[in-house]
């Protein structure tokens, strides 16, 4: 009795589920037609409870059983439905548009694709200063003044390892160089032997910090926070006015990613998403004579619709700074092409920004030194704007952390390039933005 109760009353409760879910669509239904309140269709089912039981399960018997009825029923239901086939369609349509759109425009995704950029990049080997130097005196009249005076350093003519600390580095077995690197300070020069003992114990800590990385294969933040920035920091700091800034979350703005040539809509998140490490920068203070000039400069130049600012980047930190040295920096020498892509593009960019806040269009356009980062080993490029495209030379090979010798004439190359970025491109600044010393200067 128990058990042919249980059976009988295991179709009434699934029926009771459908119908209730049925109830639910036919409620919708009629407060769609009628414009009728939730509460009516309730009171429908209320009806439905005054029914006795028998008069219940003889409704839902048929229904367990009969779901090829409800199949006819939901068919015909759907039948008389409008059909909606616009917004469906209307959708297909806008995310096949993104797609093609996307695949259109065809990220830059190697060197060798930088070359169908609108303005082409191209990188040209250079293996020696004497033939860098020569690219870009023919490329930038004028400019290779730099490129002789990092080749001096590199090939020992010029002596970059202070001899007041000669005996102190003799003791060290990991330290050795020619006697040709050692110079001797100027007494009126200013810089004491306590100071460069500190720049002496900093550049060993490099040093140190550089084969850990390499022995416990640390990642590129890693490096970056360890050897690339702390080298980079040291160098510049005993230039007034110029500063390593770290970039990795600058990104190009918009009106200056590079475009493919023969598109009309070229630049987008796919070269935009390729960003440099760090930039050795004029980072002026607020009071500067210059500084004050590029801000009240900007605005007259300013392309609709985005925030004035001075490079290619809005990244708040070099608004009013000016780039002159891009730095890209990796962990391991196998990613030396995506190196060379990203520097390349950001050149690009860079380049294109400057022409729009050119006022004279003949105004000549600075020769950009760049520095590819592997690991432990620096290389220097020089980018230099030609008629319709972009020439990037080199490698100048300009040193390493990986021991201490190295890692001195790798300093000596980088506060050059600072010493650079202070002075020539300072005065190229200067002349981008018509600074006129007397006035600002009050005399």
């Amino acid at each position: 009795m128990s058990a042919r109760h249980l059976r009988t009353r295991s179709p009434t409760k699934s029926g009771a589920t459908v119908l209730d879910g049925q109830s639910g669509e036919r409620e919708q239904d009629q407060s769609d037609t009628d414009g009728a309140s939730w509460y009516s269709g309730g009171m429908g089912h209320s009806d439905d409870i005054n029914n006795t039981p028998r008069a219940r399960r003889r409704v839902q018997q048929p229904l367990h059983g009969s779901a090829y009825t409800q199949a006819l029923n939901l068919q015909a239901h759907r039948v008389d439905m409008p059909p909606n086939p616009t917004p469906s369609m209307s959708s297909m349509s806008s995310q096949n548009q993104s797609t093609t759109s996307k695949r259109s425009r065809s990220p830059v995704k190697s060197v060798q694709d930088l070359g169908s950029l609108e303005i082409p990049v191209y990188w040209d080997t250079a293996s020696t200063a004497k033939a860098c130097s020569k690219a870009v005196s023919r490329m930038c009249p004028g400019s290779n003044g730099l490129v002789d005076a990092l080749g001096r350093i590199v090939n020992g003519h010029t002596p970059y390892i202070p001899a007041a600390l000669r005996e102190e580095l003799e003791d060290d077995d990991d330290f050795e160089c020619s006697d040709s690197a050692f110079y001797t300070l100027p007494e009126a020069g200013g810089t004491t032997l306590f100071d460069l003992r500190c720049q002496l114990k900093q550049l060993r800590r490099v040093v140190h910090n550089t084969g850990e990385c390499q022995k416990l294969v640390r990642s590129e933040p890693a490096w970056n926070e360890d050897v690339h920035k702390p080298m980079l920091s040291l160098a510049t700091e005993n230039t007034p006015d110029v500063r390593a800034e770290n970039v990795t979350c600058a990104s190009i703005a918009r009106p200056f990613l590079p475009q493919r040539a023969g598109l009309a809509d070229g630049g987008d998140a796919a070269t935009s998403g390729k960003m440099v490490d760090y930039v050795l920068a004029l980072q002026l203070p607020q009071a500067d004579p210059l500084r004050r000039r590029i801000a009240t400069f900007l605005p007259s130049r300013t392309v609709a619709g985005e925030t004035d600012f001075i490079n290619q980047t809005a990244y708040r930190p070099l608004k009013y700074a000016p780039a002159g040295v891009f730095v890209e920096t990796k962990a391991d020498s196998g990613s030396a092409d995506e190196g060379r892509t990203q520097l390349g593009l950001w050149v690009a960019a860079w380049f294109r920004r400057i022409e729009a806040l050119r006022i004279n269009p003949s105004m000549p356009l600075p020769m950009l030194p760049l520095l590819l980062v592997l690991s432990d080993t620096w290389d220097c490029y020089f980018a230099c704007r030609v008629d319709n495209e972009i020439r990037i030379v080199g490698p100048l090979q300009s040193g390493s952390t990986a021991n201490l010798a190295s890692a001195y004439r790798l300093y000596a190359v980088l506060e050059e390039l600072s010493r650079y970025v202070n002075k020539e491109f300072r005065q190229w600044v200067e002349e981008l933005v018509e600074f006129d010393k007397q006035m600002w200067l009050g005399g």
